[in-house]
């Protein structure tokens, strides 16, 4: 469904031919998706599908055209505005996904929905087609007539009815989560722990396995920019091997035989050229440490997987992150100390969080404390007379340590405020 490589900066969506279609920064999408509302999702999908077919009949209904369209784009509108995998196709996907669980759980468990009733009710959904997968060969109502009977055959193994956009829930609830339990560093209850104990304590209480990405597979390596492709004279290997090695000496990628080296007799059967390269890059691992030549490119399908990957990517990279005390949305702190965010203001793109945050949590402070706000006022008066010459600089020095000390008193015992206020008129 899509090509994804992970940065230290987000994830970045790539084309079937290796062009970038979205590139993200400061995993700012992921961080926003979990702050989006996307509720409404839950409620117009089965109203689309009632508008659309008779399950329990197994039969489309008729042609409503202006009431689906507008439920079909509204879905749309509020799909793209959720994250950069939630395309059109990811949205047709959820509603076959809706599509085959009502089937399921609508239909007696011996009885199979037939090919044509199938079909009948597939182009009712998707009555402007279905965006095909470019490695299928057979029509999409075949490809997912298919999915729906290899479900069935496991139908006592899903014991209750999802809901609705069901990919989309589940990766929202887990992203929130584990932002949460595992990386937010203002997170109570796990202040005191460390980074892996807390992946521990998420994994006990969450029961979140790795197998729940199995499928999420690297479909190729990414190296020097460009995709990792075996040459016409490449040694003869099935081409699809994710396991890939560019040979330092040709200037050429070879697909990595070594994946078969299992034992010191394998390894002398290798081919001279090979060996070569294996040496060469054992020499160059035990010298400095460099960056990673190869990134792996995942075909990803879902957007559970997606952001799975994604969340375990931030806990490799040891990143801290926490809520932005001006926007309230999460953001990646270089520092324990940073609290601001910065990202531009929406009415001052001039400015940002963490160029106007601590000023107005300054002000907040002021204005909340009576004493304080009229220190404050004080304070700038009489640091005015240094500049007319009406003070010299230790008069207003020991001014200013005496009101601070005069503050204190106040702020033990606010019942000295009205004496307090007065004595800062004083010249």
């Amino acid at each position: 469904m899509g090509h994804v490589l992970y940065t230290n900066h987000g994830l970045v969506l790539l084309d079937n031919d290796g062009s970038v279609l979205h590139r993200e920064q400061a995993y700012d999408d992921l961080f926003a998706f979990i702050d989006k509302d996307e509720s409404e999702l839950y409620i117009l999908l089965p109203e689309y599908f009632n508008q659309c077919i008779d399950i329990k009949k197994r039969a489309p209904k008729p042609r409503q055209k202006d009431a689906r369209t507008k439920l079909y784009l509204t879905m749309s509108n509020i799909m793209i505005g959720l994250h950069p995998f939630c395309t059109p196709y990811y949205q047709q996907q959820a509603i076959l996904a809706y599509y085959h669980d009502q089937l399921l759980h609508t239909i007696p468990n011996e009885e199979v929905c037939s090919e044509p009733c199938y079909h009948d009710m597939f182009h009712a959904l998707f009555p402007n087609g279905y965006d095909e997968d470019d490695d299928e060969s057979e029509s999409p109502h075949q490809v997912s007539y298919h999915q729906y009977l290899a479900l069935h055959r496991n139908r006592f193994k899903i014991a209750t009815q999802n809901k609705p956009f069901y990919d989309l829930y589940q990766a929202k609830q887990f992203t929130s989560s584990y932002l949460y339990w595992v990386l937010d560093i203002q997170a109570k209850p796990f202040k005191d722990n460390t980074l892996q104990q807390r992946s521990n304590i998420f994994q006990h209480c969450h029961h979140m396995k790795a197998n729940r990405i199995a499928s999420a597979s690297i479909d190729y390596y990414l190296g020097h920019e460009e995709q990792v492709q075996l040459s016409a004279d490449s040694i003869s290997i099935d081409n699809n091997s994710p396991f890939m090695t560019k040979a330092a000496d040709t200037q050429r990628y070879l697909a990595e035989a070594l994946q078969t080296v299992v034992s010191d007799s394998a390894y002398d059967a290798l081919s001279p050229d090979i060996k070569k390269d294996l040496l060469s890059t054992i020499r160059k691992s035990t010298g400095r440490p460099q960056a990673d030549i190869y990134f792996p490119v995942y075909r990803i399908d879902s957007l559970f997987d997606l952001l799975f990957i994604e969340c375990q990517r931030m806990t490799e990279t040891k990143l801290s992150i926490r809520r932005c005390l001006k926007c309230n949305r999460y953001f990646v702190a270089e520092k324990s100390n940073i609290k601001y965010c910065d990202r531009p203001l929406d009415d001052n793109p001039a400015e940002t969080c963490r160029t106007t945050g601590p000023k107005e949590s300054i002000i907040r402070k002021i204005r909340n404390n009576p004493a304080q706000y009229e220190y404050h006022k004080a304070y700038r008066t009489h640091y005015a007379r240094i500049r007319t010459g009406k003070v010299t600089q230790p008069e207003f020095t020991a001014w200013s340590k005496e009101a601070r000390r005069r503050l204190a008193l106040v702020n033990e015992n606010p019942l000295l405020l009205p004496e307090y206020k007065e004595w800062l008129k004083k010249p």
